[in-house]
């Protein structure tokens, strides 16, 4: 071991005396800080990729909804749901159920049934780009809200008895269910 150490000395002295020297330590020193930042500027990019990616979210308020005499045909019922786009991205409203079963392109729920559905569009206040914008009939709804968009969605139906509630579940094409309750004249 002793013989070793002495060859590895010896073929160090010999390697300085040539004229080869090793990375100085200033010179090591900021290579290693280059490559720490480098590495810190990625991950941050990284993670400020996923930060925008989870705060961006979907959330539709239901501002208000009520029962009266519908305009179209006086016997019938009118309901009036306005909703509110509160989230951070887009939605898109693509059906409405009525008592758990959809309004458009499924079975009536028995004993109702709907007559008219209607939607129209109020100003955002956060300018023309928060408004909500498609069609909504008995033959399908495609209603695309920007965040900030408010929805009026006039829906007029037959019902069985007075004084019974319905429940009412706007419908995105995410998955989510939004439902609210509202009792009947």
């Amino acid at each position: 071991m002793k013989r070793l150490l002495q060859d590895v000395r010896k073929g160090m002295m010999k390697w300085r005396r040539e004229g080869k020297k090793g990375i100085s330590p200033i010179i090591s020193t900021a290579i290693l800080v280059a490559v720490a930042i480098i590495i810190a500027i990625a991950i941050a990019l990284w993670a400020t990729g996923l930060v925008g990616v989870f705060t961006k979210y979907e959330k539709l308020d239901i501002m208000s909804v009520w029962a009266g005499r519908a305009t179209h045909t006086p016997s019938d019922v009118g309901l009036t749901l306005v909703v509110k786009n509160s989230g951070t991205t887009p939605l898109t409203i693509d059906n409405i159920y009525l008592n758990g079963r959809p309004i458009v392109g499924g079975s009536p729920y028995p004993g109702w049934s709907v007559n008219y559905l209607e939607f129209s569009s109020v100003p955002g206040p956060y300018g023309a780009g928060s408004t909500c914008t498609g069609t909504a009939s008995l033959s399908g709804i495609n209603v695309r809200c920007n965040p900030g968009g408010v929805a009026v969605f006039i829906i007029e139906l037959d019902r069985p008895a007075p004084d019974i509630d319905a429940e009412l579940a706007i419908h995105t094409v995410s998955g989510k269910k939004y439902p609210v309750v509202v009792s009947l004249p």
